[in-house]
C-alpha cells in the first residue's frame, strides 16, 4: 500500500471519529450543557470556600494575636473575652481554636474555676481534627486538674479514668502515666506505683528527663 493511500485512510478514520464526536454532543447537548454547569458550580463553590476558610482563618488568628496583646498590656478582661470568643465559636479553625482553648482555661485555673477549665482541656482530648500533640496536651492538663483537686482524689474510680485517658493517647502517653503513678504514691500503693514507674522508665527512651524522674519514682517505692 501506498504511503499515499495509507495517508488517505489516516485522515478518513480522523474525519470520522471527529464527526462521530459532533454527532454524540448533537444528540446529547442538553446532558453536556448540564454537565458544563454542574462542574462550573463545583468549581465556584470550591473557589468560594476555600476564600471562606483563609478569611476565617484570618479572622479568628487576629482575635487570637489581639488576646495576647490585651494579656501583655495588663487588659485581661479584654484578653478573656477574647479567648471566650473563640473558645465558644462553632466556626473558628481547630488549630486556633485549641491554641485559645489552652490559654482560656489556664485562665480559669488561675480563678478556681477547676470544674470549667477540666471541661475545656476534655474538649481538646476529643478533638479528632486537633493535633496530636495538642490533644495529648489537652489529655495530660485535664489530668492535673484533677490531681490538685480533693473532691476528684477522693473518687474511687479516679486511677481508671487516668488510665483510659492514658491508653487513648500517643505523644504524652508516659507523662500521664506518670501522674498515675504519683497517685498511686499517694494512696500508698507502692507496689501499682513502681510497676507504672518502671514501665515510664523502659518506654520514655526518647524523653531522658521523664526517663531519669521515672528512675527516681522507683526509689521513692523502695
Amino acid at each position: 500500500m501506498s504511503e499515499e493511500m495509507i495517508h488517505m485512510i489516516n485522515r478518513a478514520q480522523s474525519q470520522a471519529k471527529r464527526d462521530a464526536f459532533f454527532s454524540f454532543l448533537g444528540k446529547n447537548s442538553k446532558v453536556v450543557v448540564k454537565i458544563l454547569f454542574v462542574l462550573i458550580a463545583i468549581g465556584i463553590i470550591t473557589t468560594g470556600f476555600t476564600a471562606y476558610q483563609k478569611a476565617n482563618q484570618e479572622k479568628f488568628s487576629e482575635i487570637l494575636h489581639l488576646s495576647l496583646v490585651d494579656q501583655q498590656i495588663g487588659e485581661l478582661e479584654k484578653s478573656r473575652e477574647g479567648l471566650k470568643k473563640i473558645v465558644e465559636s462553632s466556626s473558628a479553625p481547630s488549630g486556633v481554636k485549641s491554641l485559645a482553648s489552652l490559654r482560656y482555661a489556664s485562665l480559669l485555673l488561675e480563678e478556681n474555676k477547676k470544674s470549667e477549665a477540666a471541661k475545656i482541656y476534655l474538649k481538646i482530648a476529643d478533638c479528632g481534627s486537633c493535633d496530636d500533640y495538642v490533644r495529648d496536651l489537652g489529655r495530660l492538663l485535664l489530668v492535673k486538674v484533677w490531681m490538685s483537686d480533693q473532691e476528684e482524689l477522693s473518687k474511687p474510680d479516679l486511677s481508671d479514668r487516668i488510665k483510659k485517658i492514658e491508653e487513648s493517647a500517643d505523644v504524652l502517653k508516659y507523662n500521664i502515666a506518670e501522674q498515675r503513678a504519683f497517685l498511686a504514691l499517694q494512696q500508698d500503693k507502692r507496689e501499682e506505683a513502681k510497676k507504672i514507674f518502671a514501665e515510664i522508665e523502659k518506654g520514655s527512651e526518647k524523653q531522658p528527663t521523664l526517663k531519669n524522674r521515672a528512675a527516681d519514682g522507683i526509689k521513692m517505692t523502695e
